[in-house]
């Protein structure tokens, strides 16, 4: 199912990727009775992230708080991102890829 929710061919061969209203979404995840865990997420597209002066462009993703629990997955340094950052008035938090963190401290080293 989480394949065919997050993206499936159309009829001339373009990949759908399906969007859902916050309220749709908060709706699906009150009333689920089946799933162990139940989060969203979206592409946000390509943005510039400035480290220490350094910039660089990063895909990036906008997550709901289940979703590392969801994929069973956790961060090797820090906390995942979790239901206590979600809302307008939850702090933002950034996590960044295992590729990322590894280049970044490559580039340190030099």
């Amino acid at each position: 199912m989480y394949g065919w929710l997050y993206e499936h061919p159309a009829s001339d061969g373009t990949l759908i990727h399906p969007t859902f209203s916050v309220p749709f979404y908060l709706a699906l995840q009150r009333d689920n009775r089946i799933f162990d865990s139940f989060f969203a997420f979206q592409e946000i597209g390509r943005m510039t992230a400035a480290v220490d002066g350094s910039a660089e462009p990063v895909n990036c993703f906008a997550v709901s708080g289940d979703f590392y629990r969801g994929l069973k997955v956790s961060p090797v340094v820090g906390r995942p991102i979790d239901e206590s950052n979600e809302g307008r008035n939850a702090d933002a938090v950034v996590l960044i890829s295992y590729g990322q963190h590894s280049r970044r401290s490559v580039r340190d080293l030099l």
